[in-house]
């Protein structure tokens, strides 16, 4: 492997970078898993709450329903990425050795 790259391989299974309210949905999840209790439910709230928006629509109302889709979206997406572009969501496979 390239050792030049390697410290920028903290995301090597992203295929590609994280849109601005991906990363803003990544870090609220991060901020209310490291808070609150592991419940939906309260994900839900701390969404609405903060206003973090929705990635694929910009709205800031959640409900279960929205937070499950969103992810699942979200991983499909990134599984894609990383099926089309490799490791590394800034470095091509080929630069990878």
């Amino acid at each position: 492997m390239n050792m030049a790259i390697n410290g920028k391989l903290k995301n090597q299974s992203l295929g590609r970078e994280l849109t601005e309210m991906e990363s803003r949905l990544a870090q609220a999840l991060e901020a209310v898993y490291i808070t609150q209790p592991k419940d939906f439910d309260v994900v839900v709230a701390y969404l609405n709450i903060n206003a973090i928006e929705v990635p694929s629509t910009g709205s800031i109302h959640w409900t279960l329903e929205i937070l499950e889709n969103e992810l699942q979206a979200i991983n499909d997406s990134l599984d894609r990425a990383y099926q089309q572009n490799g490791c590394g969501a800034s470095y091509p496979r080929e630069t990878i050795k």
